[in-house]
C-alpha cells in the first residue's frame, strides 16, 4: 500500500493554513505539516530570495489529479509549486489516511 505526499509552497503562513483548512474540510487531504523556509528562485528574470511556507500534505494516491486541481484553484501564486511523490508508511498510518480522505467519487 502507498499514499501520496504533496509539497506545496505558499507566500505566508496564513495562506498555507487557509489552503490546508479548506483541503481538510473537503477531505482532499488527511493531514499537513506547515514549515517556514528561506527560498531562492528566479522569477520573470529576477533572482528572488524570500521567506515562504511549505505545506507537506498526505492523501490517497487516486486523488492526485483532483487534489492538484483543487490546490491550483485556491492557491495565491500565479504558478504554484505542487510537487508530489509516492510514499510508504506503517500500515496503521496509511489506513488512517484512507479513512480520513474522500473516496474518488467526485
Amino acid at each position: 500500500m502507498a499514499f501520496l505526499m504533496l509539497y506545496v509552497t505558499y507566500p505566508n503562513k496564513e495562506s498555507a493554513k487557509e489552503s490546508v483548512r479548506e483541503l481538510l474540510d473537503e477531505k482532499w487531504i488527511a493531514c499537513a505539516n506547515i514549515r517556514e523556509v528561506d527560498s531562492m528562485y528566479v522569477w520573470k528574470g529576477e533572482m528572488e530570495s524570500e521567506g515562504e511556507y511549505i505545506a507537506v500534505m498526505k492523501t490517497r494516491l487516486e486523488l492526485e489529479s483532483d487534489v492538484a486541481a483543487k490546490i491550483k484553484s485556491i492557491h495565491p501564486y500565479e504558478v504554484p509549486c505542487i510537487t508530489r511523490w509516492t510514499a510508504n508508511a506503517n500500515d496503521e498510518f496509511e489506513e488512517w489516511i484512507i479513512e480520513n480522505t474522500r473516496k474518488n467519487e467526485v
